[in-house]
């Protein structure tokens, strides 16, 4: 039996296979013709980016987690050493191999030689200088509070590295895992998350946006807060408040063992003992990998809440 391809003429099947070429050669780059291209950074710095990058060099934990979304492996120029690190990082066990982790060494990533390097707004302002000076593009993120900020970034990073149509993509997928996961409570619950300095976050957080999309009340929300978000709470403030939900880190700085010792403490305080979340045994530690990402992984943060708020498995009365 001949294929149809074989029934078309010579010159017919030239032209079909220099056009698949075509296809098939430009698409790792589907949005060359924007180039170049004129962005500013979230500190209003302007970079012009001549062409698609090809080696990208991530200074933040965010791009990291992203970008091995975004782009072929051997785009990537380096990625950070928290990158590796299973408590911080919601890609540890899927790093593609022979990328350099380094953090914000200036001399060894001027070494690495990279054309682009997305970094955060709160990056050492001299370090940026001297990748600037050595002739390096630096584009600075800025944390974002939002599920619609953050995937504003992701958009644009995706339009940065010549990635539109897999950020996107990405985007797509971050709501439809919210839609066919999301439990949407008929009343919602009440929560504070509690750490262990004593501090919740308000609306002036990401966390404060994770409780929103999780469907759950943040108790704090229009507390007056400190430049990081944050509202110094009381154990008496707390028992006033009364949450139905306590959220607790899941890791602590400075001890392996500090965050199931703050969870006792918060489970065993006689000042806490009428507080509805610990008589109905709802105070959960959230991994910090969750806790802190505020990448596309911020679904996972989401459903992760709302699954401890309304799950079946959650919901003993």
């Amino acid at each position: 039996m001949h294929s149809i391809f074989s029934y078309l003429t010579s010159a017919t099947r030239n032209i079909i296979l220099i056009l698949l070429t075509l296809v098939f050669s430009s698409s790792t780059f589907a949005d060359e013709a924007l180039y170049p291209l004129t962005v500013n950074d979230d500190l209003g710095n302007t970079l012009i980016i001549d062409a698609p990058p090809t080696k990208i060099s991530s200074k933040m934990l965010f791009t990291d987690e992203l970008l091995i979304e975004l782009v072929e492996t051997e785009r990537l120029s380096s990625l950070t050493q928290l990158s590796s690190d299973p408590t911080f990082s919601n890609i540890a066990d899927t790093l593609p191999s022979g990328v350099s982790l380094l953090d914000m060494n200036v001399e060894q990533v001027i070494a690495n030689q990279p054309d682009l390097v997305f970094a955060a707004n709160w990056t050492d302002a001299g370090k940026v200088k001297q990748l600037r000076d050595a002739g390096i593009s630096v584009y600075l993120i800025q944390t974002p509070f939002t599920l619609q900020d953050i995937q504003q970034k992701i958009l644009t990073v995706g339009q940065i590295v010549g990635a539109s149509s897999k950020a996107r993509a990405l985007v797509d997928r971050m709501n439809n895992k919210l839609r066919d996961n999301l439990i949407v409570p008929e009343k919602r619950v009440t929560a504070i998350d509690y750490n262990s300095w004593g501090a919740s976050s308000t609306k002036n957080s990401t966390w404060h946006s994770v409780l929103t999309e999780a469907k759950v009340t943040n108790l704090v929300a229009e507390f007056e807060a400190d430049q990081y978000g944050q509202a110094k709470m009381s154990k008496e403030l707390v028992v006033q408040l009364n949450p139905q939900m306590m959220f607790i880190p899941g890791w602590i700085y400075g001890d392996a063992e500090a965050a199931e010792k703050f969870e006792n403490q918060v489970r065993n305080d006689p000042a806490f003992s009428y507080v509805e979340a610990v008589k109905r045994n709802k105070v959960v530690a959230v991994p910090e990998r969750l806790r802190g990402t505020y990448s596309h992984y911020i679904v996972d943060t989401i459903l992760y809440i709302n699954h401890a708020a309304y799950g079946s498995a959650h919901n003993d009365k």
